[in-house]
């Protein structure tokens, strides 16, 4: 076994598994995409862990989180949950462990009204 093989031990201690989740489309009242900057991932462990958490609130149909760059395209029920509570889902995906993570909206795209938020970046 090389040192290739041995997992750094910082990376392991914090393992997460990715969770899924299964939506009832008929449960829906709308649908909007948030798209969020990163920022305090060092890891794929912390991306799953963003992604874990946002995924957990109710009204988050799917995240997409990526750590180069670090940001999160996140779909949700905009009648079930508010922007502002995934930016805090990020926030304290990194305080239950011994990591500070923040996210900053981007942008929120709904139907009526696309690319709405404090940038255009995408």
């Amino acid at each position: 076994m090389t040192d290739r093989d041995h997992p750094d031990p910082d990376e392991h201690d914090c393992y997460v598994a990715p969770i899924s989740k299964a939506y009832d489309p008929e449960r829906l009242t709308g649908r909007a995409v948030a798209r969020l900057r990163l920022a305090g991932l060092g890891c794929p462990n912390c991306a799953a862990r963003v992604h874990n958490a946002l995924l957990s609130l109710d009204g988050v149909i799917e995240a997409d989180v990526s750590l180069s760059p670090q940001r999160a395209v996140v779909t949700f029920d905009p009648g079930r949950t508010l922007p502002e509570r995934l930016a805090e889902a990020v926030h304290w995906a990194g305080a239950a462990s011994r990591h500070r993570y923040h996210a900053e909206i981007l942008a929120i795209d709904t139907p009526e009204a696309p690319a709405t938020g404090n940038h255009a970046e995408r």
